[in-house]
């Protein structure tokens, strides 16, 4: 058989076309299996950074302390191991502001409640409100990384 002949039987054959269309899309498959396993986990992180700050907006509403608030959100981040075994760890904190009826997107520091002052007038009280504020970045072995940054605004009556 010469190499002539080969080549012609070659390039009819169709006995591993299939294998070689498998060899040839088969990176491209796990490199989108381990894109989406990346992905799914970013999306894990998103979720979770909501319960924390869902759990100190439940502690906000209860009319707790700063620190309580704090803590609730603490907690509901250290009840959570991420997928590598190391604990969700965010940084997290809750700052009490306030606004006047007539300006609700003007913010300014509280006095205490028990003031009897009013900084928005004649007896106007202020709005009262939690800002909860969490953050953490998410390190992926195929994408970026990825720094979620949440807030969240509750209003106290």
């Amino acid at each position: 058989m010469t190499v002539r002949s080969f080549w012609r039987r070659f390039r009819r054959s169709e006995d591993a076309a299939a294998a070689i269309e498998f060899a040839l899309l088969f990176p491209l498959l796990v490199v989108m299996l381990l894109g989406a396993v990346d992905l799914s986990r970013i999306l894990q992180e998103r979720m979770a950074i909501g319960a924390v700050l869902r759990a100190g907006a439940e502690a906000a509403f209860r009319n707790q302390t700063k620190a309580q608030i704090e803590l609730a959100m603490l907690a509901a981040s250290g009840l959570r191991i991420g997928v590598s075994n190391t604990p969700f760890i965010l940084s997290s904190s809750a700052d009490q502001v306030c606004a006047c009826p007539a300006t609700p997107s003007t913010f300014f520091a509280c006095v205490e409640r028990t003031s009897p002052s009013y900084p928005c007038g004649s007896s106007v009280p202020a709005f009262i409100y939690w800002r909860l504020n969490a953050s953490k970045s998410v390190t992926t072995q195929f994408l970026p990384q990825v720094t979620f940054n949440k807030s969240l605004l509750v209003q106290v009556r």
